[in-house]
């Protein structure tokens, strides 16, 4: 009987092998956009899921709700251009995009709080998505 779990691709995660798709089709960011769009007009309570704590705290930081296009939707804002900047620099290593990124629009007291609720959004994602 054939194994039903083949050994992972030796190559790595998709996104490694089909980078020009990220391009035109994010399911992280999808997952974002329905994420907001259902928090959208609703009081907000942290229910400890790393996808709402991420953007619950970048609410807080910035003063307001990131913007977020309609999942589906082929542009993207500005925040969701910058969040998923943050993801690739983080993913690729590059620290000195990371930190520029994250210096770019918040203040250090808050950033530190952004990374470590990015980098659990992140862990999370890439074990789903």
């Amino acid at each position: 009987m054939p194994d039903p779990w083949p050994d992972p691709c030796p190559e790595g995660h998709w996104r490694a092998l089909l980078p020009d798709l990220l391009e035109h089709c994010d399911p992280r960011l999808d997952s974002l956009r329905l994420l907001a769009q259902d928090r959208a007009g609703r009081a907000t309570t942290d229910s400890g899921d790393p996808l709402h704590v991420l953007l619950t705290r970048l609410a807080d930081a910035l003063g307001r709700d990131m913007a977020f296009e309609a999942p589906g939707c082929g542009t993207r804002s500005f925040d969701e251009r910058w969040l998923m900047a943050l993801l690739q620099a983080a993913e690729r290593g590059d620290g000195a995009s990371y930190r520029f990124l994250l210096r770019a629009r918040l203040a250090p007291d808050t950033a530190s709080g952004i990374h470590f609720a990015l980098t659990q959004a992140r862990i999370w994602m890439d074990t789903r998505l």
